[in-house]
């Protein structure tokens, strides 16, 4: 692989506000304005599973406080905490 190059390209049709990588980096957790947290796998840049964890999404007002997901250090879990004051535990089968 060459330095610079780009690998994949994953679409959706909101905007991504956050990203995080599995620990082993095969998967990519994006958190959306629309309130979708979207599982990729990296190798292919096909979509795993899209979790609902914000049903009406996030407002432009508060989108400074982000869905943030942030993976188990043995990448069976994710955790996604939000504007609204809520955190939620994700179960990741593989």
């Amino acid at each position: 692989m060459a330095a610079g190059q780009v690998l994949r390209t994953m679409l959706r049709p909101a905007n991504p506000l956050e990203l995080a990588f599995s620990p082993d980096g095969t998967v990519l957790a994006s958190g959306w304005q629309d309130g979708l947290t979207v599982l990729w796998e990296t190798r292919t840049g096909m979509e795993l599973a899209s979790l609902v964890g914000f049903p009406y999404g996030i407002p432009l007002e508060v989108a400074i406080f982000r869905p943030v997901p942030a993976f188990s250090p043995d990448g069976t879990l994710l955790a996604i905490g939000s504007w609204d004051g809520t955190v939620r535990l994700w179960g990741i089968h593989r």
